[in-house]
C-alpha cells in the first residue's frame, strides 16, 4: 500500500522510468525499491526520475526504512511534519527539488541519522539547536536555500560530522571556534558558509570557501563531484573510508589539479569516478597489473600491456586494464573491463552498472565476491560477454544478463543459487558455462533449443534436476560441440553429450 501510495503521490505515470511498479510482481522488484532478507522495504531510490507531487507522510509506516533518495526531481509542498516517525531512517536525500517549508522538528530526534542533503530547494527557517543531537550525522548539505538566523553552535556535538555545506542561504553572525575544532580534532573535512563579501554575512575562520584552502570555482567542482557521485552511490560516496568516498577524494583532487570539469557526460567524470571505485572496491592497490591506473592519465589508458610465453615458445601481447572504443561527442567511452587473473578481491562494484556502453566485462580468476547486480542487463543494454569465473560470487544469475545481443556467459566455479531464468531472451548465445556452481531447479531445455549457435553448454556440478530435453540433444549435430551436464539429469540417449 505505502508503496502504491508513494507512486501516486510523485506523479508515478510520468516518471522517467517506472519499471515493474504497480505490476504483479512482488514490489520488492520495483524499479528503485530495496528490500531486505525479509522482504521488507528498506530503501527508496527513484532519484532523477522525473517524479513531482509531495512526499507522503505513511512513508514512516515503512519500519525498516533507512534511505529516501529521491534528489533531482520536481517534488513540491514540504518535508512531512512527522518524518521522526521513521525511527530506522539514516539517509534523507531530498536535494535539487522544489520543496518549500522548514526542516521539521521532529528530523532531530532520529538518532540514526547520518546525511541529510537537501540543498537546492526553497527551504526557510532557522537551523534548530537540536541539530546536535544528531551525533551520528556525517553529511549536511543545506546550501542553496533560504535559511535565516545565525549557525547554531551545537554542531560542535557532531563529531563523526565529515561534510557541512551551509552556504547560499540567510545566515548572519559568526561560525563558533568550537566548531572549527572539528576540522583539526574529528572528521570535519569541508565546511562552507557564506563567508565572501565586503563585509562577509557570515565569519568563519575554517570555512573552505573563504580561506586559501580552495577557490570559489575549486569549491563548486568538489561539490559538484561529490553530488555526482552520491547521485550514483548513495550515502556510501560520503561515508569515511568506503571504496566510493575514496574515490570522491581523489576524484576531486585530480579534476582542480587537471581542470577535468564536466560531471554531466557519461564518459567524463561519471565515467571515471566508476572506474575509481572499481579500482578502490577491488583492492587496486595489490593488483598485479595496474599501471597507469589513478594517475592524470585518460581513464582510457588505464591499461598495462603483458607479454605472455604460449607452451610452443610464441609471444603474445595481452591489454590488461581498461579499453575505449566507443567515441562520442563528450569523449570516448569504456567498452571492455580486461581484469582477469589480476588479484582482484573484494564486493563486486554495483557501479560498473554506470558504464552502459559496456561490451565485455572479463574479471575471471580472481576473489570477488558479493552479488552480481540484478539489473545489470538492463543497465548495460550493449553488454555481449561477460566472464566472472573462478570467483567467489553469491546470489543468483540475474535474468537481465540474457539478451539477444548476449554472446558469452562465463559464471562457473562460483557460489551461485536458484534456478536459471531469462535464457528465452538470448537466442544468440554461443558460450554457457556454469559449472560448479549450486544451481538448482529444472535445466530450461525450451530456452537451450532456440539458441542454434549455442557451441559450449557446461551445466555440471550443481543440483539441477529432472532431465535434458532432446531438443537440446539436436543441437550437437550442428554447432553444440561441447555438452556436460551432471549424470543424475536424464539424457535422451547416451550419446547426447557427457556427463560427470
Amino acid at each position: 500500500y505505502v508503496a502504491a501510495l508513494f507512486f501516486f503521490a510523485t506523479v508515478g505515470a510520468d516518471w522517467t522510468e517506472s519499471d515493474g511498479w504497480l505490476g504483479p510482481a512482488h514490489e520488492c522488484e520495483w524499479f528503485k525499491l530495496q528490500c531486505d532478507d525479509e522482504l521488507r522495504i528498506v530503501r527508496i531510490g527513484v532519484d532523477e526520475n522525473g517524479l513531482a507531487g509531495t512526499i507522503p507522510p505513511e512513508l514512516c509506516a515503512l519500519p525498516e526504512l533507512y534511505s529516501i533518495d529521491v534528489d533531482d526531481n520536481k517534488i513540491t509542498g514540504t518535508i512531512p511534519e512527522d518524518i521522526g516517525a521513521c525511527r530506522s531512517l539514516r539517509v534523507l536525500d531530498l536535494d535539487q527539488n522544489q520543496l518549500t517549508g522548514f526542516l521539521p522538528d521532529s528530523l532531530y530526534t532520529i538518532d540514526s541519522m547520518t546525511s541529510i542533503d537537501v540543498d537546492s530547494n526553497s527551504l526557510q527557517g532557522t537551523l534548530n539547536p537540536k541539530i546536535g543531537d544528531l551525533i551520528n550525522l556525517k553529511y549536511l548539505s543545506i546550501h542553496s536555500n533560504d535559511f535565516t538566523g545565525q549557525i547554531p553552535q551545537e554542531l560542535q556535538s557532531l563529531q563523526e560530522l565529515g561534510i557541512a555545506y551551509l552556504d547560499l542561504n540567510q545566515f548572519t553572525g559568526a561560525v563558533a571556534p568550537e566548531i572549527c575544532t572539528l576540522t583539526t580534532d574529528f572528521q570535519l573535512r569541508e565546511i562552507t558558509t557564506d563567508c565572501n563579501g565586503a563585509p562577509p554575512k557570515v565569519q568563519c575562520s575554517c570555512c573552505l570557501n573563504c580561506s586559501e584552502a580552495g577557490s570559489e570555482s575549486e569549491l563548486r567542482l568538489r561539490r559538484l563531484i561529490e553530488e555526482m557521485a552520491v547521485s550514483i552511490s548513495g550515502a556510501a560516496a560520503t561515508t569515511v573510508g568506503t571504496p566510493q568516498q575514496r574515490a570522491v577524494a581523489w576524484l576531486q583532487d585530480d579534476a582542480v589539479q587537471n581542470r577535468r570539469e564536466d560531471i554531466v557526460a557519461p564518459c567524463a567524470l561519471r565515467q571515471r569516478y566508476v572506474t575509481t571505485v572499481l579500482y578502490f572496491s577491488l583492492g587496486g592497490e595489490n593488483w598485479v597489473h595496474n599501471a597507469n591506473f589513478l594517475t592524470a592519465a585518460d581513464e582510457c589508458e588505464w591499461e598495462d600491456l603483458v607479454t605472455e610465453v604460449k607452451a610452443d615458445g610464441e609471444e603474445n601481447i595481452k591489454r590488461v586494464g581498461l579499453v575505449c572504443d566507443q567515441q562520442i561527442a563528450e569523449g570516448k567511452c569504456i567498452t571492455r573491463i580486461i581484469l582477469g587473473d589480476n588479484n582482484l578481491s573484494g564486493d563486486f562494484p554495483e557501479e560498473i552498472t554506470e558504464l552502459n556502453n559496456m561490451l565485455l566485462i572479463d574479471m575471471d580468476n580472481n576473489a570477488i565476491t558479493s552479488t552480481i547486480p540484478s539489473k545489470i542487463g538492463n543497465r548495460l543494454p550493449t553488454l555481449r560477454i561477460f566472464d566472472v569465473d573462478n570467483n567467489q560470487l553469491t546470489g543468483t544469475l540475474p535474468a537481465s544478463l540474457f539478451k539477444a545481443q548476449t554472446e558469452i556467459v562465463d559464471v562457473d566455479t562460483n557460489f551461485l543459487v536458484g534456478p536459471l531464468s531469462g535464457l528465452f531472451n538470448a537466442p544468440n548465445l554461443e558460450y554457457f558455462s556454469a559449472y560448479n556452481n549450486l544451481l538448482t531447479g529444472v535445466i530450461p531445455s525450451g530456452a537451450f533449443a532456440k539458441m542454434t549457435k549455442l557451441g559450449t553448454l557446461y551445466l555440471d556440478d550443481n543440483q539441477f534436476t529432472g532431465s535434458l530435453g532432446q531438443q537440446v540433444c539436436d543441437l550437437t549435430a550442428g554447432n553444440l560441440k561441447s555438452l556436460v551436464v551432471d549424470c543424475s539429469i536424464t539424457r535422451p540417449s547416451e550419446d547426447c553429450g557427457t556427463c560427470q
